[in-house]
């Protein structure tokens, strides 16, 4: 195999992978039903750049920069998808937190 195909190979695999990264925080923004530590204008960031790299890939018959950022596109546009929702939509309740009562034990009057 020349050197050139095998980066190509280890590129496609490579930009796979960092691309199913995006996946573990939609499901835990999904589970959570809460965006809060998710900073949203990094995802517009990332989902910009993936989906312009996939439509660069499409345009050039890049099939490594397709494979690459085809799911990297999907995943950051999940996240900002659902950090949106979460944040904006269907904020979390938080929960009123009320201390329980501490009965204080008057003196006996004798």
């Amino acid at each position: 195999m020349e050197l050139v195909a095998l980066l190509e190979f280890l590129a496609g695999i490579t930009g796979f992978l960092m691309s199913i990264a995006y996946f573990p925080q939609a499901w835990k923004i999904f589970n959570n039903k809460s965006a809060e530590d998710v900073s949203i204008i990094s995802y517009v960031i990332f989902a910009v750049g993936t989906w312009i790299w996939l439509l660069w890939g499409f345009f050039s018959g890049s099939f490594t920069v397709i494979v690459g950022f085809a799911f990297g596109a999907l995943g950051s546009t999940l996240v900002l998808a659902l950090s949106i929702y979460y944040r904006f939509v269907k904020p979390p309740r938080h929960r009123i937190c009320v201390p329980k009562k501490t009965f204080v034990k008057k003196p006996a009057k004798h």
